[in-house]
């Protein structure tokens, strides 16, 4: 197997793991992979808003319970069995997140970073800080901003 099969692999593994995670959860129903059809990979993919790029959200579905009741989630998994490079990926996940927000995609009323294995666990209180979602942004101004 080709080393970028395998981590495709790994990460529809991951898709799926976290997928089932989630609606074993109860608050999760509904949960699709952007894997699952091309409707759904339609529904998580976005466009950088400069580059002519894309990306996608790996998981999208519906909440259950209150105060999230049909709320849409939009969530990034790193099938990750060990520290790797988790700090950069989580870094352009905020800046998709971002990107999501500010196209008000409707499927993205919240969103979710899963995976199994600790990253930056010095900082871990403030990951998702304004501070460290600007500067998450700024990494990544040339396709956010031009």
């Amino acid at each position: 197997m080709v080393v970028g099969e395998d981590a495709q692999l790994k990460g529809f593994s991951g898709a799926r793991r976290a997928k089932q995670w989630l609606e074993g959860t109860m608050r999760i129903f509904g949960a699709y992979a952007n894997t699952d059809s091309p409707s759904c990979g339609r529904r998580l993919t976005l466009a950088w808003p400069h580059g002519g790029r894309t990306f996608s959200f790996d998981l999208g579905g519906t909440m259950r319970g209150e105060p999230y009741q049909s709320d849409m989630f939009c969530a990034e998994v790193k099938n990750y069995s060990q520290p790797g490079d988790q700090g950069t990926r989580f870094d352009e996940f905020l800046a998709k997140c971002y990107v999501a927000a500010q196209a008000r995609h409707l499927l993205s009323d919240h969103f979710m970073w899963i995976t199994w294995s600790p990253f930056r666990a010095n900082f871990w209180s403030t990951l998702s800080s304004a501070d460290q979602v600007e500067a998450a942004v700024l990494q990544h101004r040339s396709r956010v901003f031009g």
